[in-house]
């Protein structure tokens, strides 16, 4: 969790997991350009609040900390400094740790694993987000080299991850927030909105006046009305599948073909069965 200097000194600039909204390619859940650009001028204020997974994370900071201390022999510290970019004073970060006798960062992350999305470790093969927010950092601090140890909750194991200065990226990250930072914050024009929360922040107030509908409006209705009764209809089919299934199943723990597993529904400890169809 950032400290109040951290977080005033976020008014001032884009920090390291701030500059991975910039790029609307990368999905997240909790902002967009638009969005930042509110609290960034001022419009909006930075919700401080953390979900569950945001508040463990944070949470588990200091035992993930020890962990790779333990499998390097690396004596890691916490610096509450703000870092800023030594050539663009809108550029922050505030890094997890750093290695003792070293110019070298480590990121802490506990997060769940997905094979599509995490490499062996070892290598830098780590969900994009993570790549940008490693970079922004090793562009401030002016440092060489960087680790990320993600621990994994579901399989409560950690691997740790090494990361190299990237100038050719660095120099295209530096373009993206440069730009953010000169044609939307300080010349105060607001990045094109990309999603239903962006017109709800957008578009908070209403009179009683109707605009006229033109031909796309009309196309973009239909289409809305089709795709809420296709929902309704498919859960409906959804639920009517699954009474089946169950049934067929019964006190059984899935339902197989020769060796092959088609569905489980198995009860946890609590005895709660969750169904699962196999994915191959």
């Amino acid at each position: 969790m950032l400290t109040p200097a951290q977080i005033a000194a976020r008014k001032t600039g884009i920090g390291a997991s701030e500059s991975v909204i910039l790029f609307p390619q990368i999905p997240n859940p909790y902002s967009t350009p638009y969005k930042l650009w509110m609290e960034k001028t001022g419009r909006l204020e930075r919700d401080q609040s953390q979900d569950d997974y945001q508040w463990w994370g944070h949470e588990l900071e200091p035992a993930i900390a020890r962990r790779y201390e333990y499998e390097t022999g690396e004596a890691l510290e916490y610096r509450p400094d703000t870092i800023v970019h030594p050539r663009l004073p809108f550029m922050l970060c505030h890094p997890d740790r750093y290695v003792v006798g070293k110019r070298k960062l480590v990121e802490l992350k506990a997060v769940t694993f997905d094979p599509a999305r995490w490499g062996e470790a070892g290598t830098d093969h780590v969900p994009p987000e993570y790549v940008i927010q490693v970079q922004h950092q090793l562009a401030c601090t002016d440092y060489d080299e960087a680790d990320l140890i993600a621990f994994f909750l579901n399989f409560r194991q950690s691997r740790i991850y090494k990361f190299k200065r990237h100038n050719e990226f660095i120099a295209g990250l530096e373009n993206t927030i440069t730009h953010f930072w000169n044609n939307h914050v300080l010349a105060d024009v607001a990045p094109d909105l990309i999603s239903v929360a962006d017109c709800k922040l957008k578009f908070t107030n209403s009179s009683s006046d109707f605009v006229e509908a033109d031909e796309n409006t009309l196309e973009v209705l239909s289409v809305l009305k089709q795709v809420r009764g296709r929902l309704k209809i498919d859960k409906a089919y959804e639920d009517d599948c699954l009474q089946q299934l169950f049934c067929f199943i019964g006190e059984n723990s899935g339902i197989k073909k020769d060796d092959k597993i088609l569905a489980t529904w198995k009860a946890d400890k609590n005895g709660k069965r969750t169904f699962r169809l196999s994915e191959r």
